[in-house]
């Protein structure tokens, strides 16, 4: 299978996106796939694993108002440009679009130009992310029309959490399946523990040391852990990571006992991971965090804000611990009495140990595997729409003659009729019969706004648990569906005896036609 991956950010950034494409692709080459990449020009052009070199097509990127730390690449000219010619040479079997806002919306052009599978992921709410920036949360609402828009003509679209889910289908999207996440558990291990990173961190002989990994922006809301750190003496702080909002964060926590440590990486990572006593995780917004099955991995105990995504993932008091926001600043409160669990040897014993169980059970193998199966469902849905497509090319023009001669018939029986109730087909039998034959096993979930006739039909498909259904209506010269009771053509998938009949519908006041 030829993947192609178009996505707003590729190596060398690093962020929660960054590791699970490298974990995937890492699992398409050991396959045997094919992969090729359309990333922003950061610089690379190769991603390199398992002895074989993936190309990385880089599209111009520049920064942005909203998000100034790095650059973006926009769906501009040059990005079709660029997606035109990778799909001509590579002609993938399916596209992988990634978080289809800015440059990934060329994936789903270029799928729908060259009539190409697609498969849309999902990873980050970003309505919710503007909202934590007042000079653009006017964009929020923008942003969620975009990514129905996006995502609405994908075969399959994939959500990281069923928190994830729930959003998309808020939104208006729908053919939504939920990917595991997965966490190296050779390289996160409690055995990476060493006394020279702890104190690199910040972690002195009667302190608690709290950790917490990740970019440093807005939406992270470690803002959240300033009041405690301003009153605890006996807690330390590392973190682990940069961005944005890096300065604004050095300043707000000067004076409390919390250490800035920068980018890590690799097994540098893995040490800061099992040197600390606990992993702090305080965003609402996140879809998945990867740094909690890290954490876990790494035998941390995970404090985590209470959320759809974390709440999939916790168990408070058995594999980690849970506080609600809502009054973390307040002296004693939620977020405090999470930190003093810490206190409790025998609880901490059993949320590390089944911390470590639960990330033993979230292998990249098997999460990228079910990619691999998303991917072969969307080709497998893309050729039955196809399929089904052909059926209707067939039996729209064969329908329309048919219907026709039927109305006149049922005219002709009753002296003057309206047309609108059908007879017997007679000599049509064998057009339908062949418009019948030809959708075959055709299956579809094609939503279809339907193919219109010059002869007065309006054909339009329906998804159905098997076969396939039509529905006709009748429609003016102005193209205007008249407003009468729609007659419907079923296509079954089983039956080998495919004479068609025509008999009233008994859901309709209308008629049905059927093949069987």
């Amino acid at each position: 299978m030829k993947v192609l991956i178009v996505t707003e950010t590729f190596i060398p950034s690093i962020d929660g996106v960054v590791t699970r494409l490298k974990r995937l692709i890492d699992h398409l080459i050991s396959e045997g796939h094919e992969v090729q990449v359309i990333a922003p020009d950061l610089g690379a052009r190769v991603y390199e694993t398992g002895g074989r070199r993936v190309p990385i097509h880089g599209v111009r990127a520049v920064k942005t108002p909203f998000y100034s730390h790095r650059p973006w690449s926009l769906p501009l000219v040059q990005a079709r440009i660029v997606a035109d010619q990778v799909v001509q040479d590579f002609r993938p079997d399916v596209i992988h679009a990634v978080q289809p806002i800015l440059l990934a919306q060329v994936g789903v052009w270029a799928a729908k130009k060259y009539g190409i599978p697609l498969a849309a992921s999902y990873h980050t709410n970003l309505p919710a992310y503007l909202e934590r920036y007042p000079a653009w949360s006017w964009g929020a609402p923008l942003v969620g029309w975009a990514t129905e828009k996006m995502h609405r003509d994908a075969e399959v679209n994939i959500a990281t959490s069923a928190t994830a889910r729930s959003e998309l289908m808020a939104q208006g999207v729908r053919r939504v399946d939920v990917v595991p996440s997965g966490v190296d558990t050779e390289l996160y291990r409690p055995s990476r523990a060493d006394d020279e990173m702890r104190e690199r961190l910040g972690g002195v002989q009667g302190r608690r040391l709290l950790l917490f990994v990740g970019r440093l922006a807005a939406e992270k809301d470690l803002h959240l852990l300033e009041p405690m750190m301003r009153r605890r003496d006996d807690i330390a702080l590392a973190v682990v990571g940069d961005g944005p909002v890096r300065g604004e964060l050095e300043q707000l926590f000067a004076g409390t006992n919390t250490t800035f440590a920068g980018f890590m990486r690799g097994e540098e990572l893995a040490r800061a991971f099992a040197s600390a006593d606990a992993f702090v995780f305080p965003s609402v917004t996140e879809t998945l965090g990867l740094v909690i099955l890290e954490a876990k991995a790494s035998g941390l105990p995970v404090i985590a804000a209470r959320s759809g995504p974390t709440m999939e993932q916790i168990t408070s008091g058995e594999n980690g611990i849970l506080f609600d926001v809502s009054d973390s600043a307040v002296p004693g409160g939620s977020l405090e009495r999470a930190v003093e669990l810490l206190d409790d040897p025998r609880l901490v014993d059993r949320v590390r140990a089944a911390g470590r169980a639960d990330a033993e059970e979230h292998s990249w193998p098997r999460a990228s595997a079910v990619f691999v199966a998303l991917y072969e469902k969307a080709i497998r849905r893309h050729r039955e729409a196809q399929a089904f497509s052909t059926a209707f090319a067939v039996v729209e023009q064969d329908l329309a003659d048919l219907m026709d001669r039927a109305e006149a018939e049922r005219a002709a029986e009753q002296g003057a009729g309206d047309g609108q109730q059908v007879a017997d087909a007679g000599q049509g039998a064998g057009a339908a019969d062949a418009a019948g034959a030809a959708a075959g096993q055709a299956v579809t979930s094609a939503s279809g706004t339907g193919a219109r006739s010059s002869r007065g039909w309006t054909v339009v498909p329906e998804t159905v648990m098997w076969g396939g259904t039509v529905t006709i209506r009748h429609h003016d010269k102005a193209g205007r569906l008249e407003p009468k009771k729609p007659a419907r053509l079923w296509m079954g998938s089983g039956s080998t005896a495919r004479t068609p009949f025509f008999a009233p519908s008994k859901r309709e006041s209308g008629s049905s036609i059927r093949t069987r």
